[in-house]
């Protein structure tokens, strides 16, 4: 069975003239307009609701072999330690829209990859993107290869060959590297009780660099920055330090430790400090030395 309601029709108090009429209508045209415009803005905040900054955890333990980590961040902070642990761990907390697709670390041939980066696949990323890579403390040291846009890269405990670079970030490292690379192009650099046993790379574009070697000195070092202040306490080790023609209008990221060093004597360990403007300060086992501009000599 139906049910039909039943509109009654209009009485003779319902019929308005043709002035009333056009009267009521203008208003009504207007209110109507302003329920529009109030439903369209109502539609609109829905749908900024819609689209709000999410945020979405990822915690992953590996258990396949690793012996390269990968994180490519964009706004990102990213920390990667060692530790007493028996398998690699990944903790990563995300903010953005559409994290139903945000990245998953990866593992292949031994490369553990986790890209942080929004792409086509993945189109949200907030500036809140936190990453730490716990990795466990074995006798074969793993490598590092870690990069970001801005936030910070934070590395703490024993690696094999390390590479940290960011565009306008803060680098902190402390522990033990094969070999560390450490860039910022606009940002601070702070190796706070390093040991590094082969090449020591250290450049930024415009930034404060501090940098403190312990244990046995590297076998090549260079610290240099196109503008900023450079900190570095090293080992009073004998150092060969070259002579870099021209230095000052050379890219600081191309006066590598191995191009500066090329010429070094091979029972020497060679240390190369350059600041195009500002001051370099490098102390030797307590005590100083300080060059206002250019390459710091001894």
């Amino acid at each position: 069975m139906s049910t039909r309601t039943e509109h009654p029709g209009p009485t003779d108090q319902d019929v308005v003239g043709e002035n009333e009429r056009t009267a009521w209508l203008v208003p009504t045209a207007v209110l109507g307009g302003l329920g529009a415009l109030l439903l369209l803005a109502g539609g609109g905040a829905a749908a900024a609701a819609s689209l709000s900054i999410e945020q979405r955890q990822v915690d992953t333990t590996v258990t396949d072999p690793v012996d390269t980590v990968v994180v490519d961040g964009h706004a990102a902070v990213i920390e990667v330690v060692t530790a007493d642990v028996p398998d690699l761990r990944v903790e990563a907390v995300y903010a953005g829209i559409g994290l139903d697709r945000a990245p998953e670390p990866r593992v292949e041939d031994g490369r553990l990859s986790l890209d942080a980066l929004p792409s086509s696949s993945w189109p949200g990323a907030g500036t809140e993107i936190d990453v730490r890579v716990t990795v466990p403390a074995d006798d074969e040291p793993v490598d590092l290869q870690l990069s970001g846009d801005a936030g910070a890269l934070n590395v703490e405990g024993d690696f094999g060959d390390v590479r940290l670079d960011t565009e306008a970030g803060v680098i902190e490292v402390s522990g033990s590297a094969r070999s560390l690379w450490a860039a910022s192009e606009v940002g601070a650099v702070d190796l706070d009780g390093v040991r590094v046993v082969e090449d020591l790379d250290v450049h930024t574009e415009v930034g404060a660099t501090e940098v403190r070697l312990l244990g046995d000195a590297p076998r090549r070092v260079a610290v240099t920055t196109g503008a900023g202040a450079i900190e570095a306490t090293v080992q009073d080790a004998g150092w060969w330090t070259p002579v870099v023609a021209g230095a000052e209008d050379r890219d600081p990221a191309d006066l590598t430790a191995a191009t500066v060093c090329a010429a070094a004597p091979e029972d020497r360990p060679c240390l190369y400090v350059s600041s195009a403007v500002g001051a370099a300060e490098v102390t030797y086992g307590g005590r100083s030395t300080t060059s206002e501009n250019g390459a710091e000599r001894r």
